[in-house]
């Protein structure tokens, strides 16, 4: 638990140099100001939300959005410009609220660093319509950067990390298609870095393990205070007499089988995909008689998680194809050759999938097939003359 609490997150910086301290450091004077604006995004109500969704994923232009979502933008602008800077950090250490120990305390401080995302999305596509793809392109760096960090502290934290790539991924892809080749050179390196920088499915999986031993612990003098303060989260659930007797008849009994679950888990992250992802399930369906070591729901995060990764790569890959374009080279069908696995030799989660690169009717586009069959795609903009 003290090597939890003393953990720096080291990753390899998408800028250089990288700022001094940590994402945490950087991000904590900003997160009341993402607070307030996530509260006026929640204040928008159902439609209003579902509107914000539909620009965002470019299904209704920008022209649609009334002005409050604008408003809530301009004024929250200092704490959107330094969630993005905190990502530029020397590491991806979390703040307090946001780490691993913290995640059943009150409130949804993750949400709060969400909304980061939603108002870039919003930013981008504003300055995609004022003609400045360049200035757009540099922005998603940083909010893609946002969602690896984001992943660092826990199980919850991917899952955020995830979400944030998801909303800003179709803006990005308008951006990056049209974004000039001098930031195009800079922008590719940048995406590959932030890549190889995501927290790799086994690291997350190592957190969830500390995080589920604290259901079975007692309070410790000797733990950190933000463990501490966890364990005494938990108790106060254990007031009903149903979770107290669950307790007392399993808890004793419930170490060993969760840690040899724990580690099936981790044993199927050496495996290559699709294997692993079904070793995963066939773990998460074994069947445990003790209620306190069953641990599921991880084989879906994983195919969430490696959708992510897939989505990115279809971003550089839109990059290098633009890329090629500027230079007036003829746009070759062979999308292994133009856009090679950014890891080569990962596995399971981290493992790439083969890229495509489309032309028809509708123009030319990348395109990757997802865990659940679907295809992704990231359309190409018009060949400048």
């Amino acid at each position: 638990m003290w090597a939890e609490e003393r953990a720096t997150d080291p990753r390899p910086s998408h800028v250089s140099p990288p700022l001094p301290g940590t994402f945490g450091e950087l991000l904590e004077p900003h997160l009341a100001g993402l607070a307030e604006s996530y509260e006026s995004y929640r204040q928008s109500g159902a439609e209003g939300m579902a509107q914000i969704a539909r620009v965002s994923g470019g299904r209704e232009p920008v022209a649609k959005l009334g002005p409050e979502p604008l408003y809530n933008l301009a004024l929250h602008r200092r704490a959107l410009e330094g969630a993005l800077r905190a990502t530029h950090a020397e590491s991806a250490r979390a703040p307090a609220a946001l780490r691993l120990f913290s995640t059943m305390r009150h409130g949804d401080p993750f949400a709060h660093a969400m909304q980061a995302a939603r108002l870039a999305t919003l930013d981008i596509l504003i300055l995609l319509d004022q003609g400045r793809a360049s200035d757009a392109a540099t922005e998603c760096a940083d909010v893609l950067a946002l969602g690896r960090d984001l992943s660092y502290p826990s199980v919850l934290g991917r899952m955020i990390g995830v979400t944030v790539n998801g909303i800003v991924a179709p803006a990005c892809g308008r951006a990056l298609s049209a974004a000039s080749p001098e930031v195009l050179e800079r922008t590719r390196p940048q995406l590959a870095t932030i890549r190889a920088g995501t927290p790799r499915f086994a690291q997350i999986l190592g957190r969830e393990e500390l995080f589920g031993q604290l259901w079975l612990s007692d309070v410790d003098p000797r733990m950190p205070e933000s463990a501490r303060t966890a364990v005494a989260n938990y108790q106060e659930l254990l007031k009903s007499s149903s979770y107290r007797l669950r307790n007392l008849v399993f808890r004793e009994t419930a170490w060993a089988p969760f840690h040899a679950q724990m580690a099936r888990y981790q044993d199927a992250q050496r495996l290559a995909w699709p294997d692993c992802a079904e070793r995963m399930d066939e773990v998460g369906r074994r069947f445990e008689w003790n209620p306190l070591a069953r641990a599921d729901g991880f084989g879906r995060l994983l195919r969430r998680h490696r959708d992510s990764l897939l989505k990115l790569d279809v971003l550089i890959c839109v990059v290098s194809a633009s890329l090629a374009r500027a230079r007036h080279s003829p746009l070759s069908n062979d999308a292994a050759a133009l856009c090679p696995p950014p890891e080569a030799a990962a596995t399971c989660g981290e493992q790439s999938a083969p890229l495509r690169i489309i032309a028809d009717a509708q123009g030319s586009r990348v395109s990757v097939t997802l865990s659940d069959g679907s295809d992704y795609s990231v359309l190409l903009a018009e060949a400048k003359k």
